[in-house]
């Protein structure tokens, strides 16, 4: 995490943009909602949604810059597998 900067940090703000990529918004860590916490479960989201992200420490003194962004998408379905290999087969059996 950030350097504090010469006093404790009183909170990291978190914010991350819409569902359709515009515009950031407070998820946690504003002035109204200060936390310490460094881990977040983020709900609410649209899975296989590209989400962008970022984040800033805050001290007495003020915030710091923000974070690079980062580009995170919740779990979607798996890509297609393959087509079975076939291994071998007998009268009654097929191995694939």
């Amino acid at each position: 995490m950030a350097n504090a900067g010469g006093t404790p940090i009183i909170s990291y703000h978190l914010q991350r943009t819409n569902d359709d990529g515009t515009g950031f918004f407070d998820v946690v860590g504003s002035p109204s909602n200060y936390t310490v916490a460094t881990s977040f479960i983020v709900t609410g989201l649209t899975t296989a949604q590209t989400y962008r992200f970022r984040y800033r420490a805050i001290n007495r003194v003020g915030a710091s810059g923000w974070s690079p962004v980062t580009y995170l998408q919740p779990a979607s379905v798996p890509t297609i597998p393959r087509s079975p290999d076939y291994i071998s087969s007998s009268d009654d059996d097929i191995t694939i």
